[in-house]
């Protein structure tokens, strides 16, 4: 991130150059991103409410974090997060807006360094953004203070937002109550009908946090983190249990087009996560005849986490990936997406839903 952040018309303009901390193995990547969201986020909040970011504090001076609940990301098709590498440079337009209730919710947009500044302005959503061919990732914040570590964070109000005279929006923001749908529910959204299912139902696995790696100063496992452990479990599951198996060097360049996750709890350092994955490809034999060699290869994915302490859920996903650079011809997939499509769809439970397995503990809590 170069130079100080710059308010224009009450958003956030900051210049960005990807450098090698922000890339994985397929350029841009989603955690290292996420984390410079947040960085942003953050240093965007303290800036309106005069004050740094350790010494938010509620009304009887104890300290709030401004944590995320809610995170949608959005890239082009034509120009997935893959697309963009090394020196590559964006200025990203940061808005934020404080609802009742203590939430705070804005778009991060990526319009690229050399556009002519009077276009590089805030827009009202996402979906505008996406038209205009400029990826985005919107973020909600909820302002919580620790009661008995990361296994109960209560929401409270910071007293600086009190005295601050900031306007804020009446009512909650749509994406909180996104989050208390889905909070009841197990996926945002089902896979268009021209993807067949790549695992049989909804698979599991569980994962432990390392404390080195994956949880930030005050002990909670980083949202931003959230998408790596959903990335390792993902690619466990695609080259070892998926119906079609995919190799690791094609899940290396798997890389994110959309994805929308709502964070309901978080974990202790001791604890351990149990993740419920269900994935799908798309699968140009049902649908109408067309140049099937060259689709690119696209991935649809529905994931959940839970505590394995006490059976919390912690996460609700949806990604659409595809396979950057890769065509289903160059993965040598049509023969097995063919017999796919011959044998029909799986049998699916009355609620939509393809069963999880007999002995995942968590059957009772998900279906």
């Amino acid at each position: 991130m170069e130079g100080p952040a710059i308010e224009r018309d009450g958003a956030l303009h900051v210049d960005v150059e990807i450098g090698m901390p922000l890339t994985g193995k397929a350029n841009l990547a989603e955690t290292p991103l996420l984390k410079l969201v947040g960085d942003i986020r953050w240093k965007h909040i303290a800036q309106l409410l005069r004050t740094g970011s350790k010494q938010l504090v509620d009304d009887t001076g104890q300290r709030l974090y401004a944590t995320f609940f809610y995170v949608e990301v959005g890239f082009p098709e034509e120009t997935p997060m893959a697309y963009f590498g090394e020196n590559d440079r964006f200025t990203i337009v940061n808005t934020l807006k404080f609802h009742d209730d203590a939430i705070a919710d804005g778009y991060h947009f990526f319009y690229p360094a050399d556009w002519p500044e009077h276009r590089k302005v805030a827009l009202p959503d996402g979906q505008e953004a996406l038209e205009l061919g400029i990826p985005f990732v919107r973020t909600s914040n909820a302002f919580v203070r620790m009661v008995q570590g990361a296994s109960w964070l209560k929401k409270a109000s910071p007293v600086q937002l009190g005295r601050s005279h900031l306007a804020s929006a009446a009512g909650v923001s749509d994406s909180y109550n996104r989050l208390l749908k889905v909070s009841q529910e197990d996926r945002f959204r089902d896979p268009p009908a021209a993807f067949s299912p790549l695992t049989p139902g909804r698979v599991r696995h569980t994962y432990a946090p390392d404390p080195d790696r994956d949880l930030n100063g005050v002990g909670l496992l980083y949202f931003a983190n959230y998408s790596m452990v959903l990335d390792v479990v993902e690619r466990a599951a695609l080259t070892e249990r998926a119906a079609i198996r995919l190799s690791h060097e094609l899940l290396d360049w798997r890389t994110v087009v959309r994805r929308e996750s709502a964070f309901l709890c978080n974990i202790v350092p001791s604890d351990s996560i149990e993740v419920l994955l269900e994935a799908w490809i798309e699968n140009p034999f049902l649908s109408p005849p067309g140049s099937r060699e060259l689709k690119p290869i696209r991935l649809f994915l529905n994931y959940e986490m839970y505590r394995r302490s006490d059976g919390r859920k912690m996460l609700v996903s949806t990604a659409e990936k595809m396979i950057f650079g890769k065509t289903l011809e160059d993965a040598e997939l049509l023969g097995a997406l063919e017999k796919v499509a011959r044998q029909g769809p799986p049998l699916r439970e009355a609620n939509g839903h393809r069963p999880i397995s007999s002995d995942d503990p968590f059957q009772n809590r998900t279906a």
